[in-house]
């Protein structure tokens, strides 16, 4: 009866990632079994219905790309540490994908950048950006310079930090651009802090017209700053 539970056990097992680069196209339960580094550290998720635990473990890379790649839906990555020496650090494009206990790190680019999501949730997350020279491309249309930025609908942004360095750019950004799924986002209960700003006039949060906010805190706002342009107070 022991080795039929072994057994049993064993055919349950995650698939480990021990090797990066590394393309998820099966659908089913991954986890990272060390922290990897290489120069091109990108793991891209070209599937639906797939778990991704990093299971405490980073992954760092120094390259004009992302550490994660996002296509698909149903997708969860969670608990770990992202780094980018040179670039941006999270692209996803889909349906119901979750991020949650993710640390992003992006010397360049995007800490996060939701491209074209819907229903996408992002939770307990901290995303830092802006630590060095932007490189380019990392989308169709140039280089994104916000610590988070968000094109889509229906997500949802709560409980994470966001740090930026950038002096002129609002550190989370969420839009609406012809040819996206148009929609509103809700942006609410984070932490946003900018410590290396420039001028008062710097916009923390930037928003469309019917995206929401609510619960957000700014430490260290400085005296006459805008923490937040655009957008609807919410009331949750």
């Amino acid at each position: 009866m022991i080795v039929v539970f072994a057994l049993v056990a064993l055919s349950r097992a995650d698939n480990v990632i021990n090797n990066v680069p590394y393309t998820i196209s099966t659908p089913g339960q991954y986890r990272v079994g060390k922290t990897l580094t290489a120069e091109n550290a990108q793991i891209a998720i070209r599937t639906t219905g797939v778990t991704l635990d990093l299971d405490g473990n980073g992954i760092i890379g120094s390259f004009n790309g992302v550490i994660l790649n996002i296509t698909g839906s149903e997708i969860t990555v969670k608990n770990g540490y992202l780094i980018n020496n040179v670039a941006g650090c999270i692209i996803m494009s889909g349906t119901n994908i979750t991020l949650e206990h993710i640390s992003a790190t992006a010397a360049g680019q995007c800490a996060l950048f939701d491209q074209n999501g819907i229903n996408n949730r992002i939770t307990h997350c901290v995303f830092a950006g802006g630590i060095a020279t932007f490189k380019q491309p990392v989308w169709a249309n140039g280089s994104v310079a916000n610590a988070v930025f968000m094109v889509g609908s229906t997500d949802l942004f709560e409980n994470n930090i966001v740090v930026s360095r950038l002096t002129s750019q609002a550190a989370i950004v969420c839009l609406n651009f012809s040819g996206y799924n148009q929609g509103a986002c809700a942006i609410r209960n984070n932490v946003v802090r900018m410590p290396f700003t420039a001028t008062p006039a710097t916009t923390y949060i930037s928003l469309s017209e019917f995206d929401t906010h609510s619960r957000n805190v700014f430490p260290g706002l400085p005296t006459g700053a805008t923490p937040i342009s655009g957008g609807i107070h919410g009331t949750d």
